[in-house]
């Protein structure tokens, strides 16, 4: 479990880090560059992902059904239309209180996999999310 933590803290470290960048750089281009330049990083650092991985990923997409393959196409979607609104969003407020905002994400996540997956919810859980909604709303007063 420490690794698992200690490999989270490190995502939300650079999580934590990007919004700084982003909001600095809109000082300098428009928000369609910094999507579109942040797509093409993405897939450049992706595909040397692949080079690596390449038997694997090839076995197991040659594996899947489409319906498999749809769902990441729309889990994506929702991961692009989440990025153009946190850049417009950046660009009009400060990067702490964005980030804070969308960082409520686990009370989406708990109540989707809990009705979706069927997956337990415990009470610290619970009380958790609600701690994160409650710091939200007091970042963004």
């Amino acid at each position: 479990m420490y690794e698992i933590i200690l490999l989270s803290l490190v995502t939300a470290f650079c999580w934590g880090v990007t919004p700084v960048i982003y909001k600095h750089l809109l000082g300098n281009i428009a928000q369609s560059t910094l999507i579109v330049a942040s797509a093409l990083v993405y897939c450049l650092l992706a595909l040397g992902y692949f080079v690596i991985h390449k038997k694997r990923v090839l076995t197991d997409i040659a594996n899947q059904n489409s319906k498999v393959l749809l769902w990441v196409i729309v889990a994506n979607v929702f991961v692009f239309v989440g990025q153009l609104i946190y850049v417009h969003c950046l660009h009009r407020e400060k990067s702490y209180i964005v980030s804070a905002i969308t960082y409520t994400s686990p009370l989406f996540t708990l109540l989707i996999s809990y009705y979706v997956l069927k997956e337990a919810v415990s009470i610290t859980a619970g009380l958790g999310i609600i701690f994160i909604v409650a710091g939200v709303i007091l970042l963004a007063r």
